[in-house]
């Protein structure tokens, strides 16, 4: 513990997830992780626990977790409506691109509500096992530096009216709601519609929603990474 400056035995779980962040940071800016104490600690770790619970935080803050994450989006969804409305009616006089900006908190619950990268079960401690590789709602992928949802509107003209498209951080994946990756107009309407009258200023005067706050059993983590952190700290500055 000496080449981490901390006494031995004062390093905690809150710790060593602190530890996680600080690494991805620096791999997320490019820096070599093999030169870096941070991310040295976790040789021969197995970080999908700290991805989980991670996303699991995300889950429950920004997304599936409570209703109430995503239905705050309803003025962006019911601004959005109105924009392709506009563009499916006034085609030649609707403004052609419309632009707006956020941080991953607003990015994200937007994804929840278009009802996108939806598991079929909740990010719980219980099902880690289950979805830890196969689970859709990843922050890593979905949540990226400079993340961005487009709505594409297309005039096909072998169909019925407009077509919609949605693309994540530059990606058509399965997740699409709808068949062929192409949604009808009435589709994408009928989907968002709930949105468009929402009480916005009525979402938070009703009590708390409860939900399952489980975590990650962080037992047999904490005893893997005290074995890691007291044989592998050498040389980490």
């Amino acid at each position: 513990m000496t080449n981490l400056r901390l006494p031995t035995g004062s390093v905690s779980t809150g710790d060593i997830y602190e530890m996680y962040g600080f690494c991805g940071t620096l791999v997320a800016n490019g820096y070599d992780p093999n030169r870096f104490g941070w991310c040295r600690v976790f040789e021969g770790v197995d970080l999908d626990p700290f991805e989980y619970l991670s996303d699991q935080e995300t889950f429950y803050e920004n997304g599936y977790g409570f209703d109430i994450n995503y239905q705050t989006s309803c003025p962006f969804i019911k601004k959005t409506l109105l924009n392709i409305l506009d563009g499916a009616t006034n085609a030649p006089t609707a403004n052609r691109v419309v632009l707006s900006f956020g941080h991953a908190e607003t990015v994200i619950p937007v994804l929840a509500a278009i009802g996108l990268y939806r598991d079929q079960n909740p990010l719980l401690s219980r099902y880690y096992d289950a979805m830890r590789s196969t689970r859709q709602w990843k922050m890593g992928r979905l949540s990226p530096f400079a993340a961005n949802v487009a709505i594409l509107m297309w005039d096909c003209k072998s169909a019925a009216g407009p077509a919609f498209q949605i693309v994540v951080n530059e990606r058509i994946d399965a997740s699409q709601p709808c068949s062929k990756w192409l949604c009808s107009y009435q589709f994408f309407y009928d989907r968002m519609k709930s949105y468009a009258n929402c009480d916005f200023s009525g979402l938070c005067t009703g009590a708390f929603p409860s939900g399952e706050g489980e975590r990650v059993n962080w037992s047999s983590l904490s005893l893997t990474l005290t074995l890691v952190l007291t044989s592998a700290v050498w040389n980490l500055y």
